[in-house]
């Protein structure tokens, strides 16, 4: 006689928190993985731009050494006297009366400023 049990099926089920599991963990590395790429984006744009600004930084600084080269070649006293005869000008040691020293007082104040005249008074 044939009995009424149920045939066992050649498959097994699996079980269904295994299953969620097994999801869940493939959600949480596809996310960490997203996360890396755009964080590596960004790392790297971040890092083009540094390099950009280090360049524009190293040719500032090379102007700068270029300038104070030329500045000092400028103020050479030899340099200085052909500048004022290319530029016509005549100049002179100030006479005696032309010299004002200030010196400070004892109360810390300079001498008194002249509206007239635009210089310090002499004492």
């Amino acid at each position: 006689m044939r009995s009424n049990r149920r045939r066992r099926s050649s498959f097994r089920t699996v079980n269904t928190r295994v299953v969620a599991f097994v999801v869940i963990i493939g959600f949480i590395v596809a996310g960490g993985a997203i996360v890396n790429l755009s964080l590596r984006s960004s790392v790297s744009a971040i890092n083009r731009d540094i390099k950009k600004l280090e360049g524009e930084q190293k040719a500032i600084n090379d102007d700068i050494q270029r300038e104070k080269t030329n500045w000092a070649a400028m103020i050479t006293p030899a340099e200085l006297e052909s500048a004022l005869t290319r530029h016509g000008l005549h100049m002179e040691n100030p006479r005696g009366e032309q010299i004002v020293n200030l010196t400070p007082r004892k109360s810390g104040v300079a001498a008194p400023f002249s509206t007239t005249t635009g210089y310090a008074s002499k004492r």
